[in-house]
């Protein structure tokens, strides 16, 4: 499973104002894809609601824009009563000609089997290619680094994968590395202090040093920029936040020369 050095998408989650209340999409992501790769992204990390609950014809927008998706990021349930969103979420994922998707397990521990087999199920789907990316997220069975590596044991294969979230405590970032090492090849970049979105040069030191975690324990995989400063604000606006993220991305761009 070939694994991608040092691109970086933009997650259209961090430009959706409706992502955590209505979830009902605001805007359609074809409109600023070629913006997108203007501005020196490499891919887009797309929410799945900006296809499953936007115009019918968003999806051939998006094929034909050019732009790749590089990760369709899936909100899907792996309960027994998630089938039928799955089947839709692989239809779409499919369509797109996605080389990654993202999901995410639930917090119900009794149900790891439950979630283990629903999973293959729906990955069988899939493109045989596809990357299968596990955010390894809080508030679900995947949130310890120790128990997190027995389920990608279990699962097996190289297409099974981990997400991370790059700005963590640096001491935590490096017990995933520890325990999970080259099944990590994605991660999630959002910068953030005192419970706020903020640009990632007000806390260069911190990506200075998680960034040489990952180096030091190989990795070479993909980031997304999924928050940054203005996400979650009275009033957000997606102009001011769009250019938060390029100052993002001009800023992780030099830390990663």
């Amino acid at each position: 499973m070939s694994r991608v050095d040092k691109k970086i998408f933009i997650g259209t989650v961090l430009l959706e104002k409706n992502r955590w209340k209505s979830r009902i999409p605001s805007l359609l992501v074809s409109e600023w894809a070629e913006r997108f790769r203007n501005d020196g992204f490499d891919g887009i990390e797309l929410w799945e609601n900006h296809v499953l609950l936007n115009s019918p014809e968003e999806i051939d927008a998006l094929k034909n824009s050019g732009f790749p998706i590089a990760v369709y990021n899936s909100y899907v349930t792996f309960d027994d009563e998630g089938a039928e969103k799955r089947a839709r979420a692989a239809d779409a994922a499919c369509r797109l000609g996605a080389k990654a998707v993202k999901y995410n397990f639930g917090d119900d521990i009794s149900l790891r089997d439950t979630y283990i087999k629903n999973l293959k199920d729906w990955v069988s789907k899939l493109p045989s290619d596809c990357r299968i990316l596990c955010e390894c997220h809080a508030n679900t069975i995947m949130e310890d680094p120790v128990f997190a590596a027995e389920v990608f044991r279990e699962l097996g294969e190289d297409r099974y994968q981990a997400i991370v979230h790059g700005m963590i405590d640096p001491s935590d970032l490096e017990k995933w590395f520890v325990h999970l090492g080259k099944t990590i090849t994605h991660v999630h970049v959002a910068g953030m202090k005192d419970g706020k979105y903020i640009r990632l040069r007000k806390i260069q030191e911190r990506l200075k040093e998680n960034l040489k975690i990952m180096r030091d324990a190989g990795f070479s995989g993909s980031f997304t920029l999924e928050f940054t400063e203005g996400c979650a604000t009275p009033g957000e606006n997606i102009e001011d936040v769009y250019n938060s993220a390029l100052d993002d991305l001009k800023v992780l761009r030099e830390a990663l020369l």
